[in-house]
């Protein structure tokens, strides 16, 4: 059931993680979303230097949300190990 990632032991950092994984993920997505289409135009007007730094803000976006899911999987894999 989706509901268990949040009840139980560690359930308040699954919460963090999950909030992690969101924010990064919305937020990469509406920076994108300005890369094509109607707003591509705008996107590509910009000076390189600036371009750079736009894709590296989604770049740090992305790897923050994998942060986020990493540590999800890290608890997941350390639960099927045996004790």
């Amino acid at each position: 059931m989706a509901t268990d990632i949040l009840t139980g032991p560690n359930a308040l950092e699954r919460a963090t993680s999950l909030d992690q994984i969101h924010d990064g993920l919305t937020k990469a997505q509406a920076l994108l979303c300005m890369t094509c289409g109607g707003g591509g135009e705008s996107f590509r007007d910009m000076a390189p230097m600036y371009q750079d730094n736009f894709l590296w803000t989604v770049s740090d976006l992305v790897d923050s949300a994998m942060e986020g899911l990493n540590r999800l999987l890290d608890e997941r894999m350390a639960k099927k190990q045996p004790t």
